[in-house]
């Protein structure tokens, strides 16, 4: 009985270290779950508030190799495909950052499951053309699209079923391509690199793992980091467009309001009687890029009336100090669609510490300061209290090339805190006449007096 009991452990043992081993294979095989759909994805980055661009992007779907024939000549055959960036959509998770997805079914592109003739395994190379942008005719925009010019490899495994033949499974990988040849002669063919992906995204900044329960499938390895910082999955293009926004520059120094400042304009004006028009007023502006912009710096310059300051270099993310008197502007000439901005007037601001301590600005606290913004011919306007700064915070560029960005800075001095003293040339000549008639009195007075003694 004990032999017949130790038997059945031992098959007992056996059957587990099988069990496992067949678990590790088919975790080993592939990092990727069992699919029976594929999309090629489109990732398109703009940057915040950037128009959607006039593009039309066509990927590739070519016929590789039939595991049941020495040939492609058996199996569907594939071709080209679009997605017009007009008909894309906000990604969820990257909405904010003006980023649009779109996906198309591979294998409805195809012709579904009827299209195929037999069970084996098919496989198609998946690629963009590096073309699609129709740029705009307008001189005062400059426009630009990186393409993505990667490769894939979709294998689709069809099987016999009971009613005929059905998908078994649907994988893909990155792969490199080779051309040799040129002009009319020119073969191109794709190798396999053995990075899985998952071929069943739809969404390409979303985690697929996030959806998986089968903790022993790694699905959580991304394809490629965009340009915008964020991780995509899933047989992804990603694109990244860009635009540059400009304008002239002719300022306006009596009526801001009525000048252009280029992309950007910050602009100081004085009031009061007896407002210091030559005082310099302290200010700060914080630039930020779009995400998927690569320069880190950009140029600016100060107008005094009409005439154009040295270039000034501004980095991008780091708040920037400079002082603008009345009938001055800061001018940005062009910046990329989607750079948003603050700026801070610092009426209040100090130099020194403690009692040593003084204001930037003479007589700060009989100042007002207020301005009246405008962004894509939105106005805004905005006062502080006497003395104190004034902050504006904006939305962004907004990618319109008609359209003004400026903000109309004003400081208006309290000329009731001026008391005048001695006397106001202004009524010089009326006291004139007053010391004329008392002087004429005074003189007939004495005469007349002279007179009644004499008589």
């Amino acid at each position: 009985m004990k032999k017949l009991n130790k038997f059945f452990a031992v098959l007992v043992a056996l059957a587990m270290m099988a069990t496992l081993c067949v678990m590790s294979a088919f975790a080993a095989e592939g990092d990727v779950p069992v699919a029976k759909t594929a999309y090629l994805t489109k990732y398109l980055e703009l940057g915040k508030d950037v128009n959607v661009p006039n593009a039309t992007f066509t990927f590739n779907i070519i016929p590789q190799s039939d595991s049941a024939n020495a040939g492609t000549t058996d199996m569907p055959q594939g071709g080209t495909t679009t997605i017009a960036a007009s008909a894309m959509t906000a990604s969820a998770s990257t909405a904010d950052e003006g980023a649009l997805k779109k996906e198309v079914d591979i294998l409805a592109f195809l012709g579904g499951i009827d299209a195929f003739t037999h069970a084996g395994e098919y496989v198609y190379a998946v690629t963009e053309n590096q073309s699609g942008l129709t740029e705009d005719s307008d001189p005062n925009t400059t426009e630009a699209m990186t393409y993505d010019n990667g490769a894939y490899l979709i294998h689709i495994y069809v099987k016999n079923g009971e009613d005929g033949l059905e998908v078994d499974n649907i994988t893909a990988e990155t792969a490199t391509a080779t051309t040799t040849g040129e002009g009319a002669e020119a073969v191109t063919t794709y190798t396999g690199t053995g990075d899985k992906v998952n071929s069943d995204v739809t969404d390409p900044t979303e985690d697929p793992s996030d959806d998986n329960d089968d903790e022993d499938v790694d699905q959580d390895e991304k394809t490629k980091t965009g340009k915008n910082g964020v991780d995509l999955y899933g047989v992804v293009f990603d694109n990244s467009y860009t635009k540059t926004v400009k304008d002239v520059v002719t300022p306006d120094p009596d009526d801001p309001t009525q000048g252009s400042y280029g992309a950007l304009g910050i602009t100081k004006t004085v009031t009061g009687d007896y407002g210091d028009k030559t005082a310099e007023f302290p200010f700060t502006i914080t630039l930020t890029k779009p995400k998927n912009w690569t320069g880190t710096a950009v140029t600016a310059n100060i107008y005094t009336g009409t005439t154009k300051g040295a270039d000034i270099s501004i980095d991008y993310n780091e708040p920037y100090s400079f002082k603008l008197t009345d009938g001055q502007a800061l001018v940005f000439a062009e910046l990329p669609a989607g750079t948003s901005y603050s700026v801070d007037e610092l009426l209040d601001k100090t130099t020194g510490e403690g009692a040593a301590a003084t204001y930037d600005v003479v007589n700060h606290d009989k100042y007002t300061a207020s301005y009246s913004w405008i962004d894509d011919d939105t106005a805004a306007a905005k006062t502080a209290t006497k003395g104190a700064h004034l902050a504006l915070e904006s939305a962004g560029l907004i990618d319109d090339d008609d359209a003004k960005n400026a903000a109309y800075y004003t400081n208006a001095f309290d000329d009731t805190s001026v008391t005048p003293t001695g006397i106001l040339i202004n009524n010089l000549p009326y006291i004139v006449l007053a010391l004329v008639a008392v002087g004429g009195l005074c003189a007939y007075v004495i005469v007349r007096r002279k007179n009644e003694e004499n008589a």
